[in-house]
This record gives C-alpha cells, sequence and structure tokens, in this order.
C-alpha cells in the first residue's frame, strides 16, 4: 500500500487527509455527530444504527433473529 500511494502522490494526500479526518471523528462524540465528522456528511445508516434500540419496530424489517436456531 505505501509503495503505490509513493507512485500516486494524490493518493498520499488522501490517504493523510482520511487519517486527520479519522483521528478527529475518533475524539467526537456523539456518536452520530462522530460518524457526520468521519465521512463529512451525515449517514442515514449510523443514524438509524445509533437511534433506534434492538427491540425498535424500525428494524422488523431486517430482523431475521427469528430464523437463527438456539444451539
Amino acid at each position: 500500500m505505501l509503495v503505490d500511494l509513493q507512485r500516486r502522490p494524490a493518493s498520499s494526500i488522501r490517504f493523510l487527509l482520511a487519517a486527520r479526518r479519522r483521528r478527529r471523528a475518533e475524539a467526537t462524540l456523539p456518536l452520530a455527530e462522530a460518524g457526520r465528522v468521519a465521512l463529512g456528511r451525515r449517514s442515514d445508516v449510523i443514524h438509524n444504527f445509533l437511534v433506534h434500540d434492538d427491540e425498535s419496530p424500525f428494524w422488523s424489517g431486517v430482523d431475521r433473529s427469528g430464523h437463527l436456531q438456539a444451539r
């Protein structure tokens, strides 16, 4: 990966900016804001994951726990 970055200077800049954005996001609370800092925009996926607990009806369309067998 580092060799590839050396071959393409623009990739190096993007890599460094992404690392800086990641560090800022790691130090940001609340988590919904950290997701925005990390991505540079709001993410509906992250937002929905954080605001709906596991018992919320929001998840009923994707809940597959009834298909799992207990061991």
